[in-house]
């Protein structure tokens, strides 16, 4: 790859990185932020260009919600071949409609690094941006369960193209 080209892709990592810095800011100035940790499980399924690769794929989260916002960032892995570091920022739905039910629904993006060691890839490092969707079921005043489905494009990794699976996670408020 020509040197010019690299830089270019470092200009725009730099511009995803610091537009999701800026779009985590803007929710801060809300009054009433709870801030959470959580552990998570997803069945993940890595697609590349000539194969599929199912794995269980274990998360420990950080996070801050307010009424309308969620930020959280995400270290994911399995138990040899798998590591990522993942930052989402949800936006939450139909609160003002229902008040703040128990139930409520959110749409996010997310950005993230990969590695990923395979004998079926000749790079492992690269990064990834995509989107979610979830429900957010609130179990008491300082517990939630999020089930949520998510899709990634990978980039930097030639051989692997996308990602995508259910993730099921538990949220403590303190």
């Amino acid at each position: 790859m020509p040197k010019n080209s690299s830089k270019g892709n470092g200009m725009i990592k730099a511009f995803i990185l610091s537009l999701f810095i800026l779009t985590a800011s803007l929710h801060s100035e809300e009054a009433e932020s709870f801030t959470f940790i959580g552990v998570g499980l997803s069945s993940q399924t890595l697609k590349g260009k000539d194969f599929n690769v199912h794995t269980p794929i274990y998360s420990l989260k950080y996070g801050k919600q307010t009424l309308e916002w969620r930020t959280t960032f995400s270290y994911n892995f399995n138990k040899n071949s798998y590591k990522e570091f993942v930052m989402n920022v949800d936006k939450i739905l139909l609160d003002r409609l229902f008040g703040t039910p128990k139930v409520r629904p959110y749409l996010g993006i997310s950005i993230g690094s990969l590695s990923y060691k395979s004998t079926l890839l000749a790079d492992r490092h690269g990064y990834h941006y995509g989107a979610s969707t979830g429900l957010l079921l609130y179990l008491s005043d300082t517990i939630d369960f999020d089930i949520n489905y998510h899709y990634s494009r990978i980039q930097e990794i030639p051989s692997l193209t996308s990602f995508n699976g259910f993730s099921f996670s538990l949220h403590y408020f303190y």
